[in-house]
């Protein structure tokens, strides 16, 4: 119960904007109009991820490698996302998390005991822990639009 708390927590603390600051690794997304309706998925036209040199009323100005640099302009329905790094503990809580439920909820729905159940999620969430202590995803947070 107190790793769901935790996760659910970890969660609504994503859901705030991080502001945008020169030299923060930014990805952007443009995608169709449609992307406010909840019950449809979200088209991704293009996307471009770098780090931010420079900001401007109408252009956000990328560095994509030590050579190249790309101006991308602001449009509606643009979502603007910052890299927040690739931390191996909450990389690693997440895919034990995530796996230790999902390996339960499956479990659960067999003719298992319920000893059974309880071992094969705990041995799965000990798994997932390792993947994601030796994996870390990078993590992004939604900025808002300057």
């Amino acid at each position: 119960m107190v790793v769901l708390l935790f996760a659910a927590a970890s969660v609504l603390s994503g859901q705030a904007p991080v502001p945008l600051a020169e030299g923060s690794r930014i990805l952007v997304l443009a995608g169709d109009q449609a992307c406010t309706r909840r019950w449809r998925p979200c088209r991704i036209n293009a996307s471009a991820s770098g780090t931010l040199l420079r900001t401007t009323a109408d252009t956000l100005l990328l560095q994509l490698s030590p050579t190249a640099s790309m101006a991308v302009l602001r449009q509606p329905g643009q979502r603007i996302l910052v890299s927040q790094g690739r931390p191996r503990l909450r990389s690693a809580l997440q895919s034990a998390l995530m796996n230790g439920v999902l390996t339960y909820m499956i479990a659960d729905l067999t003719d298992a005991s319920r000893r059974s159940t309880i071992g094969w999620s705990l041995g799965m969430g000990a798994s997932g822990f390792v993947v994601g202590a030796l994996l870390p995803r990078e993590q992004w947070r939604r900025a808002p639009l300057p």
